[in-house]
């Protein structure tokens, strides 16, 4: 699926379609729905984002974000892959990162935080100039979390300014790094009436150091502080922790019953972070399951994924088959993908085989619950049946196919070493006629339909010590995949960025403006323009929302797999993953399309990883209120 990666416990509620499908809900008939919110005037000028009087109202959680961007030269490409740099390239870029005037020392040093081998990180940390500790900072952050073992160190006066660095609060959640004498910081952000301070309070709350919080601290937080702070306290003591989720549990049950669409998705991340072993934070959980059934959201998508959401959590750690009746009519599918999942939580799974099978026999050819079940089967204990595998296999969806193929991949390396073995295990799972059908598959599919599916495919032969076809296909994630000796990295853009239009986006959750940047005439920006103006968005859905993270849409099959029409080469530079900024998600080099998400917080970790298309300038408190199964209503394009 096409996406950015948001570091989550794979077979989690949000890895899913369907359990994006799993985000939004309720019973009963929807309410009528609510006029849309307007647009908010246009907000010019401001650095950071404006107040939020989140406790004054809660239903109306703005927060418009300009933040201008500017093109940087050189180098930021680079930091697109995972590979550590050699170490003569190291040196070179070590020489560029200390030159202060160095029109490319930035770039130079956002590589260097990416990709240097781990044991010179404190070296380089020590000898960088200030000016480029952010940029530095930003580096880091696409590394794995325990893969950047310093401490604050030269980062925490960026953190004492009046204006806090939203990244180097970021690098401290990530990474949890101690703040020392700095651990009073937490409070005095997450008490400012500003979201964006309230976000670097949050996320600086993640310090194994930082200082308790106070009920009234935690009741005053905008929504998206809310999510952020639920996902740094989850690695806290249990005693902070379980404090903080039994009173969000009771705060949350009484806003969402009142504003949905402000706090649901609040209520999504605790669902996903929450200790539910513990006693205390299981009570508080129950005792809002009344609240919960007396919410209506509309449209009926976003009514059911929903419900089949909280749903899911109460079936695995209460009694209850919720999810049977969470969805039905035309949204069925999500109830059928919610019991799926429901297996995957199990541990061990009861009678695994016999269920999943169930389900696909309910499913029929319903695309959405085949991925999630190729997923479950393939990483759910005791689930792998070759009847069930075999069946899957026999699809031409590229999506399912992706799916079952990448489940292939880790299940054969939980199980073996060597080829020989790896074989085996597939060997077991398949005819050889079934097997030789499913690694031919994809490439049968159009290339850009299929660029996952075919990268797991090559994948899978490599493990198994099998020939790669030839050729396999021309977009650059296929050619890693064929050559993993070769470091293959995005373009570059050459000309200028400037502003190529507005997009007005009319949503069933309301309406916002994009301000969409690049280069005239090609990339990623002249995809999605034309795509609006053929109108491809109307009724395609917000199919993956993730609270603290990202809102992404605008695929027409509605789950990430789709909206590649041919191969685009993927361009990236300098420009950050601020609150507000919108991109296109990928699934390798050269597979983008007209799908795109916006942010709903700061994510340096996406920087260089995939093209930034422009920045929502207006109305981005309806970005903050989209949930998974709304639609694009209406997409139109303007002079910028």
């Amino acid at each position: 699926m096409r996406r950015p990666p948001a570091a989550l416990p794979r077979l989690h509620v949000q890895r899913a379609l369907a359990l994006g499908a799993l985000l939004t809900g309720c019973p009963a008939p929807p309410a009528p729905p609510p006029p849309p919110p307007p647009i908010d005037a246009p907000v010019t000028n401001i650095p950071r984002v404006t107040d939020v009087p989140v406790a004054v109202a809660p239903d109306r959680p703005v927060v418009d974000v300009a933040r201008a961007t500017t093109r940087r030269p050189g180098l930021w490409h680079e930091g697109y892959p995972s590979t550590p740099l050699l170490p003569a390239r190291v040196t070179e870029l070590r020489a560029i990162a200390r030159d202060a005037v160095s029109e490319q020392s930035e770039a130079a040093a956002f590589v260097l935080g990416r990709r240097a081998p781990r044991g010179l990180l404190e070296t380089i940390l020590g000898e960088l100039p200030e000016r480029n500790l952010t940029a530095y900072a930003r580096g880091l952050l696409g590394r794995p979390p325990t893969d950047a073992p310093m401490a604050l160190g030269r980062f925490a006066p960026l953190l004492e300014r009046a204006e806090p660095s939203p990244v180097i609060a970021a690098l401290v959640q990530r990474h949890r790094l101690p703040l020392g004498t700095l651990h009073g910081l937490p409070l005095r952000w997450l008490a400012s009436s500003e979201l964006g301070e309230q976000v670097i309070g949050a996320r600086l709350a993640a310090a194994p150091d930082a200082d308790s919080l106070s009920p009234a601290l935690i009741a005053g937080l905008h929504p998206v502080a809310l999510s952020t702070l639920s996902r740094s306290l989850k690695d806290r003591t249990p005693d902070v922790r379980h404090g903080f989720e039994a009173q969000a549990f009771a705060l949350l049950g009484e806003r969402v019953a009142l504003h949905p669409r402000a706090w649901a998705n609040s209520l999504r991340t605790l669902l996903e972070t929450a200790d539910l072993e513990d006693a205390a934070v299981r009570l508080a959980f129950q005792d809002l399951l009344p609240r919960l059934e007396g919410v209506r959201l509309d449209p009926p998508a976003v009514n059911a994924a929903f419900r089949c959401a909280w749903s899911l959590t109460a079936d695995r750690w209460l009694t209850g088959e919720r999810v049977m009746r969470c969805a039905e009519g035309t949204e069925r599918w999500r109830s059928l993908a919610a019991r799926a999942e429901r297996i995957a939580l199990e541990t061990p799974p009861r009678d695994p085989v016999a269920r999943l099978q169930a389900i696909q026999r309910e499913a029929g050819g319903e695309t959405r619950v085949l991925q999630v079940l190729a997923r479950v089967a393939t990483h759910a204990e005791g689930a792998a049946d070759p009847a069930m595998l075999q069946g899957l296999a026999r699809s031409t969806d590229p999506g399912v196919l992706s799916e079952l193929l990448e489940g292939l991949v880790a299940l054969v390396d939980r199980g073996a070493r060597t080829p020989p073995a790896r074989k085996q295990i597939l060997d077991r799972l398949f005819t050889p006629a079934g097997r030789q059908r499913l690694l031919r598959a994809p490439f049968e599919l159009p290339e850009e339909a299929a660029i996952e599916a075919r990268t797991h495919a090559l994948s899978l032969l490599r493990r198994v010590g099998e020939p790669l076809p030839v050729p396999a296909g021309i977009s650059r994630a296929i050619q890693s995949e064929l050559h993993p000796e070769q470091v293959l990295t995005p373009d570059e853009g050459e000309g200028p960025t400037i502003p190529l239009a507005r997009l007005r986006v009319r949503t069933s959750a309301g309406s916002f403006v994009v301000l969409v940047q690049g280069e005239r005439g090609i990339g990623a920006a002249q995809v999605v323009i034309d795509a609006a103006r053929r109108g491809r968005y109307r009724g395609t859905a917000w199919h993956r929302v993730v609270p603290w993270f990202v809102a992404q849409g605008g695929d027409p099959r509605g789950d990430g797999y789709g909206g590649a029409d041919h191969i685009e080469r993927t361009v990236v530079n300098g420009e950050s993953f601020v609150r507000g900024a919108v991109g296109i998600p990928l699934g390798g080099i050269d597979s983008g399309g007209m799908q795109w998400f916006v942010m709903l917080a700061d994510a340096p970790h996406l920087d260089a990883r995939y093209p930034v298309l422009g920045q929502v300038v207006e109305g981005m408190n309806t970005v903050d209120r989209l949930m998974i199964g709304d639609v694009f209503e209406e997409v139109t394009v303007s002079e910028p």
